[in-house]
Order: structure tokens, then C-alpha cells, then sequence
């Protein structure tokens, strides 16, 4: 006797990143519902009341207790990497299996990065923002000292976080002659750190040697404000700080002070944690703030689209990939009647 599968039902909140093709992979898995920006908590209950599957941006459309405890799901398929807004045990305990966008955007934040890093050595923020009309600098002439910057080459480089992005920059890093030295909790391949001449060092021996400190690491118990007012005293004067990571990582009122105080020369934030410093962070000359979009390419937007919809199927499929909550209780059925 013939069997019919069950048919699923897949609710996309926030329809920002699936292309085309995606979608139509979608429609063939399941009922398919999709919703452009669901952010209030008894709306995305009413969308969701019925899925199994739910694709969503938890930073757009928080997934509550109250969510968790009203919904039937299954799977959720996160359209972002980050998973650290998320309420994980208690989501594992329901037995619903969280699926991150892994390695989406590796390229692009680290590329970015490298901007950033050029950016502020190089004072192009300073150089824009005073070019009301052409003119070419005057080096005999002393007030154009502003404008002159620093060069990458020979800079020691630390990397806070040494994942897919911190061994992505490691390795742009390398055609610039620096040395590169990082700190993660985790231990690494040493063979992967001579290819990439990255050195392994205690926390305390980057913040005391490091020209340039770039952040690269997810926001949890450990890495919360790791960058605070004891930190930052352990750090070269003028040294430049990056952080494309999250914005948590960084107490934000000890940074304003790191920069009033010189400790820090210079800093590149593309993400940003709420304080009363932003507006004064804003008007620096040695500070760029930019809206949390080094993940944002073209080709990064298009993985991810990818990586979502693999990421349904594969559960759909019974082969999970990407979950970061591997303790779900995970229902072994294939949705068949």
C-alpha cells in the first residue's frame, strides 16, 4: 500500500535573503508561508501556531518562552549565525532542533575587516569628511600632519576569536607582512596556524603586544565585555581596536574612555552594544561606526539563501545539519502517515 507523505508546513517571518530558487526548493518540502517582518510576540504565535518549521531573523522576531510554549515546532532555521539571543535549553527541552546560517558570510566580514583596519590607519575617515574641495596635501606644511596615517605592513595583529573569520583574516593578513599572533578558548590544528603564520598566545600577552586588536568571537558568559576598563589598561597607547564580532563583547562606556584617554587610538565598530556614548562615539574623528553590515554582500546573501533552504531539507530529510542545540530530543520519524 502506497503511503503519502505528511505534508509540513515551513513559515518564513522575515522574507529578507531567500532568492527565487530557494522558495521554489521550499514549496516542493511543505506548505510554504511567507511573512515579511513579524516582530511582535502574539503575531509571530498566530503565524506559527501551525508549522513545523519556522525560517526567521530571532533578532527581528524574538522567540519568547511564551512562543516556545504556544507553537508545535520542530525546526528553526536561523537566516543569521548568531544564536547567542536565543533561549537554546529551553528550546532543546521542547524538543526543537535550531539550525544556524553556518560560515554564510566568512569572506565578507573578513574582507570587511580588512577595510576597516586600513580605514583608520590610514585616516581615511578624517581625509573624507575635511575634502570640501580638491586639494592635494602640502607635506612641507605642518597642518596637513593630520592627514598623514600608518602603514599595515609590519604591524603585530591580534585576533581575538579564532574561528572561520579569525583564520579568514589571518589569512588576508598574510600579503601584508604582519605578524599575527590570536587568543581563543578553544585549541586549534597547529599545522592550520604555520599555514597561516598565526601564533597562539594568552590573552593577556595579545592585549600587551598587539598595534591592531580585531574581535571575531560570539557573544556568550566568557566573552561578555571582555573589553572593559581592565583590558583596555593592559593595551598598547594608541592601539587600534576592530569589532565586527558583537557588540557585546565591548563595554561601551570604558571604550569612550579608552579613547579620551589616548590608550586607544583609534576604533572600528560594526556593531555597537546601547549607551549613553554613542552620540559622542559618533562625533570622533578616530572612530567609525557603521550599521552592523560587514556581513552584507552579495555573494554572502546568496550563500546564505542556500544554507537556509539546506538546512530545512537536510532536517526534513532526517540528516540535521548545523544545529547548535544537539541535545533536542529529536523526533526520528520521517513525517509519513
Amino acid at each position: 500500500m502506497k503511503t503519502n507523505k505528511k505534508q509540513l508546513t515551513i513559515t518564513v517571518l522575515n522574507n529578507y535573503y531567500l532568492d527565487k530558487k530557494s522558495i521554489n526548493i521550499l514549496n516542493k518540502a511543505g506548505e510554504l508561508k511567507i511573512y515579511q517582518n513579524i516582530t511582535q510576540e502574539k503575531d509571530i504565535i498566530s503565524c506559527l501556531k501551525n508549522s513545523d518549521i519556522a525560517i526567521i531573523d530571532p533578532l527581528v522576531s524574538p522567540i519568547t518562552n511564551k512562543v516556545i510554549a504556544q507553537t508545535q515546532l520542530k525546526l528553526i532555521a536561523l537566516s543569521i549565525t548568531g544564536f547567542d539571543s536565543l533561549l537554546i535549553k529551553e528550546m532543546s527541552h521542547k524538543g526543537i532542533a535550531v539550525a544556524n546560517a553556518h560560515n554564510y558570510c566568512t569572506i565578507a566580514v573578513a574582507e570587511y575587516t580588512l577595510g576597516l583596519i586600513i580605514m583608520l590607519l590610514r585616516k581615511l575617515k578624517f581625509s573624507l569628511f575635511q575634502s570640501e574641495s580638491y586639494f592635494e596635501v602640502d607635506p612641507t606644511n605642518t597642518k596637513y600632519k593630520t592627514y598623514c596615517g600608518s602603514n599595515l605592513s609590519g604591524k603585530i595583529i591580534g585576533i581575538i576569536g579564532f574561528g572561520k573569520i579569525g583564520k579568514q583574516v589571518a589569512k588576508l593578513l598574510t600579503g601584508f607582512d604582519c605578524k599575527v599572533i590570536y587568543y581563543d578558548i578553544l585549541k586549534f590544528n597547529s599545522t592550520i596556524n604555520s599555514r597561516l603564520s598565526a601564533k597562539p598566545v594568552s590573552l593577556d600577552t595579545l592585549l600587551k603586544s598587539s598595534d591592531i586588536i580585531t574581535l571575531h568571537t560570539p557573544l556568550n558568559i566568557s566573552t561578555l565585555h571582555m573589553i572593559n576598563k581592565k583590558s583596555i589598561t593592559q593595551m598598547k597607547k594608541n592601539v587600534v581596536l576592530i569589532n565586527t564580532s558583537r557588540g557585546g563583547v565591548i563595554k561601551t562606556d570604558d571604550l569612550f574612555h579608552g579613547l579620551v584617554n589616548k590608550t586607544i587610538g583609534c576604533c572600528a565598530l560594526d556593531v555597537l552594544s546601547k549607551s549613553k556614548k554613542q552620540t559622542a562615539l559618533l562625533k570622533m574623528n578616530n572612530v567609525i561606526i557603521t550599521p552592523h553590515n560587514a556581513f552584507y554582500s552579495n555573494e554572502s546573501i546568496t550563500s546564505l539563501s542556500k544554507i537556509i533552504t539546506n538546512n530545512v531539507l537536510s532536517f526534513v530529510n532526517g540528516n540535521p545539519i548545523n544545529i547548535v542545540n544537539p541535545d533536542y530530543k529529536f523526533y526520528t520519524q520521517s513525517y509519513v502517515k
